[in-house]
């Protein structure tokens, strides 16, 4: 696979002794076949470097799909809903009360293929607050601004 967007972690594969783990394309495509889904270029590549396993805590394929429903629950137990369209959990804790995540369709994105990341806290979302916030312009500065601060 050609690296167009993340250029810093292949050129980055390990960190403190961690190394990414990738899957092949012909894993990313089978995943995107079985559940309907198509990824954005920047994220494909993700995978490819480090789907299997990822060394700055940024979920790996197979945790990523169980994240999804971690946080669509945790919504429900809350009654929230993330308004905007369809979207992909890539980093989540305590169960989904905290995650990152990307739309497929973001009409903020300046490049669809590399779209913008927000964070939520729904489980620890205070009266009058907002439930998502944009962290980084694109997925690529997402990773970039991780690899930074630990390197």
């Amino acid at each position: 696979m050609n690296i167009n967007y993340l250029n810093l972690m292949k050129n980055t594969p390990e960190i403190f002794g961690s190394k990414n783990r990738g899957i092949s394309e012909q894993e990313i495509s089978q995943f995107q076949e079985k559940y309907s889904i198509a990824f954005p270029k920047s994220y494909q590549e993700f995978l490819f470097l480090a789907g299997g396993y990822c060394n700055i805590n940024v979920s790996s394929l197979d945790y990523d799909y169980e994240s999804q429903n971690n946080v669509k629950n945790t919504l429900e137990k809350n009654n929230l809903k993330i308004e905007g369209g369809e979207f992909w959990v890539i980093s989540e804790l305590d169960g989904g009360e905290q995650f990152h995540f990307f739309y497929f369709n973001d009409p903020d994105a300046e490049d669809p293929e590399n779209p913008p990341v927000y964070v939520s806290h729904p489980a620890y979302l205070d009266e009058g607050g907002d439930l998502k916030r944009k962290i980084a312009n694109s997925f690529s500065e997402f990773i970039d601004n991780i690899i930074n601060k630990l390197t």
